[in-house]
């Protein structure tokens, strides 16, 4: 019984919750950016400040994304602050517009 409590217990040290805001590269809040644990179907999105929570365990990726900005990916650590922050995309080459007349 004893080793049991001893391997669950080092299962559970290896997991940690991951809270920190997302910003954007001049360190405005990102509400509604998209936080998943690659290969995974774990998954959150950050609140109206920015701010989210998500258990990985060490050495899981974060990939966090938003419109009009380049994915990030963080490697889940020992370490309880992360800095995210999102660079914006310029990748818009072209646009459309269309237009109906009724």
């Amino acid at each position: 019984m004893a080793l049991i409590f001893f391997f669950w217990g080092g299962l559970m040290a290896q997991q940690s919750s991951v809270a920190v805001p997302a910003t954007d590269d001049s360190g405005l809040p990102l509400p509604g950016a998209t936080v998943v644990v690659e290969n995974t179907n774990r998954g959150v999105t950050t609140d109206f400040d920015g701010n989210f929570s998500i258990n990985a365990q060490n050495g899981e990726v974060l990939i966090v994304s938003y419109v009009g900005y380049q994915n990030s990916r963080i490697t889940v650590g020992n370490q309880s602050n992360y800095n995210i922050s999102l660079q914006t995309d310029n990748a818009l080459e072209e646009v459309v517009v269309t237009t109906a007349f009724f």
